[in-house]
């Protein structure tokens, strides 16, 4: 890898933390000056869940048959067991076979 490659990717990085920090800090700033309501309450907590559940059907919209598969399993284990990281796992595992059987 070359100096200047090297270099835009530390910087790439760096533009990165630093957007970063800056929404972390100006959001709680500005989440100080309204008052939590039970609605704004319910919206901020659903909002993690719509981005995941977004960032997947995207994927799944793009992916092919091992990603469905992947996500179909993860879904499954949720549903049956309640317990996000043993969904995970197992949803990377079936990735993982989906790859080795060449899916």
């Amino acid at each position: 890898m070359t100096a200047e490659a090297l270099l835009s990717v530390y910087g790439t990085i760096g533009l990165i933390a630093f957007v970063l920090l800056a929404t972390r800090t100006i959001g709680g700033e500005l989440m100080t000056l309204w008052t939590m309501t039970p609605r704004l309450e319910a919206v901020l907590k659903a909002m993690g869940g719509s981005v995941l559940v977004a960032i997947v059907a995207a994927e799944c919209a793009r992916g092919g048959l091992r990603t469905g598969m992947a996500v179909l399993i993860a879904a499954a284990v949720m549903a049956l067991s309640r317990r996000p990281l043993l969904a995970i796992a197992l949803g990377m595992a079936g990735a993982a076979a989906g790859t080795w059987l060449n899916l």
